[in-house]
């Protein structure tokens, strides 16, 4: 989520990447501290805050994205390939709901 996350918002701060995602502070520094190790994440000293670092996703991190991205395309053809159009679309729907009752 994170690789995600910044391959649309990048230069977000780790506390903004926690606030995003709806997990705890730690947890997202302990994810970034693991991206940042495997080259896929950079830091850079946030110029408006001492304090923070901004993060960037890396040209190894846009490519692991695409990976990812191509792989759960393709588990969710096989995934939804049983279903109809109707019981896909009524499926997405409830993921809908599901994703929005979260940020309400």
């Amino acid at each position: 989520h994170i690789l995600d996350l910044l391959s649309k918002h990048n230069g977000l701060t780790q506390q903004q990447i926690a606030q995003a995602l709806g997990i705890r502070p730690q947890s997202a520094s302990e994810a970034v501290a693991t991206l940042e190790e495997q080259g896929l994440v950079e830091k850079s000293p946030n110029p408006n805050d001492k304090r923070s670092y901004l993060l960037f996703i890396t040209p190894e991190g846009l490519q692991r994205r695409t990976e990812i991205q191509a792989r759960l395309r393709e588990n969710a053809r096989r995934i939804f390939a049983p279903l109809t159009e109707e019981e896909k679309d009524k499926f997405l729907d409830w993921v809908y709901d599901f994703e929005y009752e979260k940020v309400i």
